[in-house]
């Protein structure tokens, strides 16, 4: 009775392999437990995660993490504004502002000077837990306004090509 049984649950298929009927398995047994969570690779999957895991074992964290909030937006001030939400601590003092808000230069400067109030190093505690990553902030904050003066004083000195010379 217990062959017959077995033969029932496990009948052969036309290529003589043994094909299990039982419906009461999981459907992850059909992929010999490849979709089994136990199986699921935890290690890096793209050559990114690995550099980056390379790197978080031998640099400083607090770095990587601004590099990356920075990649990208290096010389865009309003990007960087609008995104210091993302890298900032929990609980820090930082009302978002959306690019639309700074479209104009003078209110690209009152971004900044917000943004300061925050992460200048004169600001924050030396003790803080915050204080590296502040003045990580800070320093890419000034150099991306820096290019941005730059750029807006170029496009003023630029002459006008739509009014007549004498």
């Amino acid at each position: 009775q217990q062959q017959q049984q077995q033969q029932q649950k496990t009948s052969s298929s036309s290529f003589g392999w043994n094909v299990n009927t039982n419906s009461s398995k999981d459907a992850s047994d059909l992929f010999g437990g490849f979709l089994d969570p136990r199986f699921k690779k935890e290690k890096p999957q793209t050559l990114g995660d690995l550099t980056k895991e390379k790197r978080l074992k031998t640099e400083d964290p607090v770095l990587i993490a601004v590099e990356e909030w920075v990649h990208g937006r290096e010389k865009n001030i309003r990007a960087l504004l609008a995104s210091l939400g993302d890298i900032l601590w929990e609980g820090a003092r930082w009302k978002k502002i959306s690019i639309g808000d700074i479209m104009e230069p003078a209110k690209v400067r009152k971004g900044y000077q917000k943004a300061c109030r925050l992460v200048h190093p004169d600001k924050v505690s030396p003790d803080s837990p915050h204080a590296h990553l502040a003045k990580e902030i800070f320093i890419k904050l000034s150099q991306s306004l820096e290019d941005f003066n730059e750029k807006i004083e170029k496009e003023y000195k630029k002459p006008s090509t739509n009014s007549p010379s004498f």
